[in-house]
């Protein structure tokens, strides 16, 4: 009988380190999760600013081209009075 009880309460003391290293893989993973979703956050801004350049620039550049054809629409005017 006392053998019996040695052995449970020795797989009882591996079960209860076995459960020890379960947690510290889980909070070692829970780390590594919130370390990803951070770069990821991180990511996702520098996406979002790049686009909201992109976006800008592409205005700006619209607008010099409006800006370009009415010039050059005043100077077809001009070039045709002078003939």
């Amino acid at each position: 009988m006392e053998e019996t009880l040695k052995l449970i309460l020795d797989k009882l003391n591996s079960m209860d380190s076995d459960i020890k290293d379960i947690k510290n893989n889980v909070r070692n993973l829970e780390k590594h999760v919130f370390i990803i979703e951070n770069k990821q956050s991180e990511d996702s801004k520098a996406l979002y600013d790049g686009y909201s350049q992109t976006l800008e620039n592409t205005v700006e550049i619209k607008k010099d081209i409006k800006d370009i054809k009415e010039t050059l629409n005043v100077h077809e005017v001009k070039l045709l009075k002078v003939k």
